[in-house]
């Protein structure tokens, strides 16, 4: 997504027990971190730190940060 920053999410969501550490933490746009929130997203961070975002239709996406 090319939208400015707007949001500092949990990668691991807050409600799901993710911590607030800089190592759980992105920057997002509003629309980006306000749908993950919505039943089947799920974001994580893969072992070589990329961010991988898989959608309720099974498309992963996988980010630098």
């Amino acid at each position: 997504c090319d939208a400015p920053v707007r949001h500092l999410d949990h990668i691991h969501r807050d409600a799901d027990g993710g911590r607030t550490e800089l190592d759980n933490g992105r920057g997002v746009c509003e629309f980006h971190n306000h749908v993950r929130e919505q039943p089947g997203w799920h974001v994580a961070r893969a072992p070589d730190g990329t961010v991988v975002t898989r959608t309720p239709t099974g498309h992963t996406y996988r980010g630098p940060d």
